[in-house]
Parts: C-alpha cells; structure tokens; sequence
C-alpha cells in the first residue's frame, strides 16, 4: 500500500496539526493531571498524550477529531462531517454505533471537561459542551484507567479550557467556509486581584453538506477561580449549550458510490434529529499544606432531550449530580525517594422520565406510549500509592471499589426493577527513567465497562418480567502494556526530536453481542486484543516539523457462540464465530503532518499532513467492509499581526480538509440492517471543505 511507504519515511507524535498544537522536547516539563496528580509526563506508567493548544485562532474546533486524529490507538469517526464522533480505544467503544446506539453519544471513554465528568453513569458520553476554540490542552491516557477512574475501559479523555491564572485577554474569532458553515465565538479571561475570570462562547450554524444533516448550537462557559486563603483556591463554573441537529444515517454500498450526499429515505421521512438543551453549575476546590493537598468538585446539571428516533418522538428530562473527594499525601523517605498516597472516591447519579410518543410527520403525535424512569448511579472508592524504590525507578499500585446501580420503573404497569454491577479494579505500574528525558514503563490493569443504558433492555422472551436485562454482566478486561519514550536535545540542524512506543495486550470477557440491530444485547462473547503504537517528532533549526503516528492492532474474538433461542433477531447465520475480527474499528492507521515556518516579514506557517486507514470489518460475521482511505489536509495560517497597538493583534487562517476530495466513509453503522436485499452501514466523509477564520486578539 502506497500509505505503508509514506509512513515508513515519517513516524511520530501527530499533536500538532497547526502551529496552535506545540511539542515540548523537554518532556520533562509536561505535566498531566488526568492521571489524578500532577506530575511530569516522563514519570507515568502509561500511554499518557499531552495536547497544549496554546492558542485556539487557528481551529475549527467543532469536533474532538480535529486533535485527537492523529493520537496512536484512538480511532475517530466523524459523523456527517459536525461535532457528534465516535470515539475507539484500543477497541473499545467500537459498538457505539448504529441505529440504537444514540448518534451523538460516545461510550467505553471517559470523557472530563475542567474536572467535571462529561460521561454519565452508564459510561454513555455527548459532545454537545465540547468545543475546542479556545481551549488550553487536552490529555489522553490511553491505557487502562478503570482502577483510578472506574467505568472506562477505553482510558480518558480531559479537555480544559480555563485559562492559566493572571490571564488577561480577549479574543473574537469569526469563520466561513464551504456548504454554508458559519460560526462565531469568542473566549478569554481577565484577572482581577487574587481571582481568575473566564468565558468561552460559541455560536455554530451550518446547513450541512448532506441531505438532512443541518446542525445549530450555542454554547456558554464562564466561571471564576481565585484564591480565598493560604493554600485555598475555590472555583465556580456555569455551562449551557442548546444542540440541535437532524441525522441523515446510514447508506447501501450503492447508495455510498452513487450519491453520498443523499440521506437514509426512512431517517427523512422520520425527520430523525437531536434537539439537546443542558446547564450545569459546579464548583471545584483545592487546598495544599505541605505534604498534605486536597481536591473535591460538586456538580449539577439539568438536561432536556427531544428526539426523533426508531419511529417515536422521545422527551427526556433528566438531572444529573455528583462530585469528587481525592486527598493525597506525599512523605519523603529519602534524598531522592519519596512516597505519594491517593484516596478518592467519585459519585454520580443520573435519573428522570421519559416519554414516548407516537410519531407524526416527524413531530410529537398525541398518543402517549411509553412513560416511565431510568436511574443510573456509579460509585466509586480508590487508593493508589506511587513508591520510588531508587532515583530512577518507581513503583506504583491502586485499587478502586465500584457500586453501579440500575433503575427501572414504569409508570403506566407499576412495574419496578433495579441491577447493580459491581467490580474491585487492580492495576500495578512499573517505572524506570533510565536518563532526564526518556523512561521505560510496564503496567497490568484490570478494567470495567458496564452495559450502557439504552442496552439494558431485556430480550423478548423476558419483557414480560424484566424491565432491565437480568442476564447481562459488565465487560471486564485485563491489560498488559510496556512502552517507552524518549526526547533528544539536537545540535546544528536538529533542535530536537521525541519518539514513543507502547504494545499492548488485553483479554477481554463478557464483550457485549447486539441481536436486532441493538434492541437488547447478551454478554456472550470474549475477546484479545493486541496492539503497537507509534509516534515520533521531529524539529529543525530552520523552522520544519515533522511528525507522525502508527497504529497496528489485530483484534479478534475468541469466544463467539449465538444463542439459538435469539437466531430470529440476527441477520447472522448459525455457527462460532470466534477468530472473527472485530467490527467498527481498523487494525492499522496513521497520521503525517509536515509544518514550516519561513522567514518572512508576515509570521506565517504551512502546514501538510495525511491521515490513513485500512479497510476494516461492518460486522461481526465480517461479511461487510467499510472501504479504506487516505486523506490529506492542509493548512496556512498567519499572525499575530499587530494593529497598531502593542495590546491588538490580528490573526487567521485558511484550512483545507479532504484536499484531494476523496470518497470515503468516515463512520460506520455496526452490525447493520438489510433494507431490500443490501446492508444499510456506510456514513459517507466530507468532501473537500475550505474553511477560512479571523480572530482578534486584545490583551498584553
């Protein structure tokens, strides 16, 4: 394959798709938080990535894939080409698609925004408070964090987009571009004494470049940080965001060739759409003496959800409340040791009503077909030591207690019911820094990944006496990882270069199986996963950047049996389908991106990167493909330039995605439903989109 040579001249660290995406070769300066502490990047036992965007300006920002794209084991699939994406690590969150899997949901990863979880109790994730523009970094930890973070087999993912404190600065960003799209936002701080202010705000409205796949949102972050004693700092945090955007779905191989543009006919008649209003307050709080720090977080939010969905208008009105507790504690036993305790414990709740309505021309009819209440609480208690056993060599083990109940009650029969999973979570880390700017690290973990909501409904021959799946188990999984990385400190042409490397090995039990395109789901199957992934950088004195990433994995059911008494709600045939690959991820992908800054009067940089995939599997009987592709992007970007006060500046960009037009699917229906004799699963890619922004900057 020709994308096989490309990679083999450049492989790397795929962070910086534009000059706002900068690479410190002092990695030891890089510090992460997602891991609950901080502390330098160097010094975790992980498939940890740092992302720093130092600057929003030259972002589209509407979806997570603009960053996360290029991150080694994290596959991203845009849907229609907006924010909604689906989101696959090292092979979880791989069944998140389809007809019932909930478009605009993510499951399997844990999703935080500035500490507060965006992932519900049942592990479902929506995007609608995400954006990017203006936002300070974003990590992602790869590997196993259920022992630190519970329900989230598939790792985490922290966006943060509070500013550091003493930030002064304004900016408003406008941006145009191909099918329609407008946007509109505008983020920044001001500090005030001991407190820092901030505000993140966004208006998205595009007409969309498919048939019936129109979006609109307005968003809202604001809040305060500031110190309120000696080694105490408060913050109070509002969010609300209003989403609403129509679903055009699914295509036939055919239908994917002929026209991509056109909708699924049966989601348009449906009107199928989202339409997502939600507003949260929170409140975080830090506290350090000495050895001694303390962090805790409270949170509500309120949600109001209407959906045009499977042939029903759907309204869900839910409230969600939780909050965190960690202290740690950190003693010297040692010149160079010291020993560092975590305890923790995490609560969430999520509970309201739903209704279902019959459907007419895409609106809320009057019949009134389902009323009833889904509750979901996860709780949660940890502890995690880190112990350095020499100067160079760590040590780390955690623990972590999770109590996940279900609820299910039905309004119009009486009918009550209530499931609770419950899981003790180990993980053990190994750490060997073998010089300031490279370390060696081995860790085994267990994970845990509950069924989410909209899977727990029973099967037909239980409907009668369940209201939640009484045979379903949560997926449990062992993982075992080694990696390595490195930075250099070049000299002459060189600045400096990084690589990264991690194989892994993970066992999987209890993988959930679909029947009925999702409409109840049995715990049947067992899976292995292995995996190599690969990233690297590097930089020269006359202002190139090179950098690159590599993902192989080979994912493959070991245990795969259908149950006869469920043969007539699968399109699959009888038989064992273990040794079959798992559907709705690639095994093999990976990202390219060359930067360079010339010496000209105008601060500018152009940017050129490739992102590839090869085919991979549409379903579990590995009957269906979804076609392969490589796509290239590329980007000029100028500023800041002055506008006559050293206080004002001017920045913009130009951004070029699928340059070359490409035809392919950027997401894919698993598992999917034979309409007229051919399997409905390919959601086509946007075509070649020119997106052009302006930002001005105001402030020191």
């Amino acid at each position: 394959m020709s994308w096989l040579l490309l990679v083999s001249l450049l492989v790397q660290d795929p962070t910086n798709p534009s000059d706002t995406l900068p690479l410190r070769v002092d990695l030891e300066a890089i510090t992460v938080t997602a891991t609950r502490a901080r502390e330098a990047l160097l010094n975790v036992p992980a498939a940890v990535r740092v992302i720093e965007l130092s600057s929003g300006t030259a972002l589209r920002g509407y979806g997570l894939e603009e960053v996360l794209a290029g991150t080694p084991g994290l596959w991203v699939g845009s849907r229609s080409g907006n924010h909604d994406i689906r989101l696959v690590i090292r092979g979880f969150g791989a069944r998140g698609a389809g007809e019932r899997s909930n478009a605009g949901t993510s499951r399997g990863v844990r999703i935080l925004l500035n500490g507060f979880p965006e992932t519900e109790p049942d592990g479902r994730t929506a995007f609608d408070f995400i954006d990017l523009v203006g936002a300070e970094a974003v990590e992602v930890i790869r590997s196993n964090t259920s022992a630190l973070w519970g329900n989230a087999s598939g790792g985490l993912i922290a966006v943060d987009i509070v500013p550091p404190m003493g930030t002064n600065r304004l900016v408003a960003q406008v941006q145009t571009g191909s099918y329609g799209f407008r946007r509109l936002a505008g983020y920044g701080g001001l500090a005030m004494g001991s407190a820092q202010y901030y505000l993140q705000a966004g208006l998205i409205d595009w007409p969309g470049w498919r048939e019936h796949s129109a979006s609109h949102r307005w968003l809202l972050h604001t809040g305060v940080i500031g110190y309120i004693g000696a080694g105490s700092r408060l913050g109070v945090h509002l969010s609300g965001t209003r989403n609403r955007f129509r679903i055009p779905g699914p295509l036939s191989w055919d239908e994917f060739h002929s026209n991509p543009r056109q909708a699924f006919p049966l989601y348009v008649q449906r009107g199928e759409r989202r339409d997502n209003r939600l507003f949260r307050i929170g409140t975080t709080l830090e506290h350090e003496t000495g050895p001694h720090r303390i962090e805790a977080t409270a949170f509500a939010t309120t949600k109001v959800l209407q959906r045009s969905e499977r042939n029903t208008f759907r309204d869900f009105n839910r409230y969600y409340l939780g909050g965190n507790f960690l202290y740690q504690f950190t003693h010297r036993i040692g010149a160079d040791q010291q020993s560092r305790w975590q305890l923790g414990g995490d609560a969430a709740y999520q509970d309201g009503t739903i209704l279902f309505y019959n459907l007419v021309n895409g609106n809320r009819g009057t019949q009134l077909r389902t009323n009833k209440r889904e509750g979901a609480g996860n709780f949660g208690l940890f502890a995690q030591q880190e112990l350095d056993l020499s100067r160079e060599v760590r040590v780390s083990w955690g623990l972590r207690y999770d109590w996940i109940p279900y609820y299910g009650e039905d309004f119009r029969t009486g009918q009550r019911d209530r499931r609770i999973f419950r899981q003790l979570t180990p993980r053990l880390g190994l750490l060997w820094r073998y010089d300031r700017l490279g370390s060696l690290y081995a860790n085994v973990g267990g994970g845990l990944e509950v069924p989410a909501g909209n899977e727990t409904d029973p099967p037909p021959d239980l409907a009668s006496q369940f209201l939640l799946n009484p045979n379903l188990r949560p997926m449990r999984s062992t993982s075992y990882e080694l990696g390595t990385r490195q930075g250099y400190v070049g000299s002459g042409w060189i600045r400096w270069a990084s690589y990264e490397v991690a194989l892994y090995w993970i066992q999987v039990r209890d993988e959930l199986v679909p029947f009925s395109n999702g409409a109840f789901f049995t715990g049947t199957a067992a899976s292995r996963r292995l995996g190599l992934e690969l990233q690297g950088s590097l930089e020269t004195r006359p202002g190139l950047h090179l950098e690159g990433s590599l993902t192989i994995g080979h994912y493959r059911y070991t245990r795969y049996e259908l149950d006869p008494r469920y043969q007539p709600y699968t399109n699959l045939p009888p038989g064992d389908y273990a040794g079959n690959g798992i559907a709705g991820v690639p095994e093999r992908y990976f990202y390219v991106a060359s930067r360079y800054r010339p010496s000209t009067p105008l601060p500018l940089s152009i940017s050129l990167s490739a992102r590839g995939f090869a085919s991979y599997w549409a379903d579990d009987g590995n009957r269906w493909r979804v076609p392969g592709a490589t796509l290239w992007d590329a980007r000029v970007q100028f500023g800041p330039v002055s506008l006559g006060h050293p206080w004002t500046a001017l920045e913009g960009f130009l951004m070029v995605t699928n340059l070359f037009d490409t035809r392919y699917a950027a997401s894919v229906f698993v598992n999917p439903d034979i309409v007229n004799g051919q399997p409905v699963y390919l959601e086509p890619g946007l075509p070649r989109q020119l997106t052009v922004g302006l930002s001005v900057r105001i402030g020191p």
